[in-house]
């Protein structure tokens, strides 16, 4: 007669690769879908400035171009303080 089937592992169990995707999983749902929407998007706007100035040490500045890093930055600010701010449901609620 053959052995009985061993039960199949738990959540987690035999897998080296298991435990790690469920801790991040776990501490991705806390996040906030718009707080991180605007918080990847502001680090685009950052390497965009970044790459602006790279190119402006380079190559020399425009008056048209500063106002366009500025009014970028600017707009992008707008709807990051939008998406943290305070009575909105989020975290302070």
């Amino acid at each position: 007669m053959p052995p009985p089937p061993s039960p199949p592992p738990r959540s987690g169990e035999g897998s080296a690769i298991l435990p790690p995707v469920s801790r991040v999983w776990r501490v991705s749902r806390r996040w906030e879908t718009l707080s991180v929407a605007a918080v990847a998007l502001e680090l685009a706007l950052v390497l965009m400035v970044a790459a602006y100035v790279f190119a402006a040490i380079e190559a020399g500045t425009t008056a048209d171009g500063v106002v366009a890093v500025v009014v970028a930055v600017a707009i992008a600010g707008t709807g990051l303080l939008y998406a943290f701010r305070l009575g909105a449901g989020g975290i302070v609620d």
